[in-house]
């Protein structure tokens, strides 16, 4: 007969594969761009179609030289769209390769379902 710590270990087994198997993006590119002068926007296309605009997320994976690229976050930023994202470096001229992302699930969905 099969105890309850069998189905217990059974059940984190297929919990530990389904965790392995997650991926944390839905769709994923790699843009190399070189930004523009320091402070302003710079159209980043994509090919991502995001549900909303602001599902698409990024990650600087290289750059040539120290400086930091971000999101303008003030009242007056320019709206991503579906296809563009605008991104600012404090550095003019700065070369970097960037991961533009869809997250395969959400943080509320991620909790929700543990």
């Amino acid at each position: 007969m099969k105890g309850p710590s069998e189905a217990l270990a059974r059940n984190i087994l297929q919990i530990t594969d389904q965790v392995q198997r997650a991926v944390p993006f839905a769709r994923f590119e790699y843009k190399s761009v070189v930004m523009g002068t320091a402070g302003t926007d710079q159209a980043i296309n994509h090919n991502l179609q995001p549900m909303r605009p602001d599902d698409v997320g990024y990650i600087v994976v290289q750059q040539s030289a120290a400086g930091s690229v971000f999101q303008d976050l003030t009242a007056t930023r320019r709206a991503w769209t579906s296809s563009t994202i605008y991104l600012r470096s404090d550095t003019a001229s700065l070369r970097c390769i960037l991961l533009i992302f869809t997250p395969a699930i959400t943080m509320p969905t991620l909790i929700e379902n543990l």
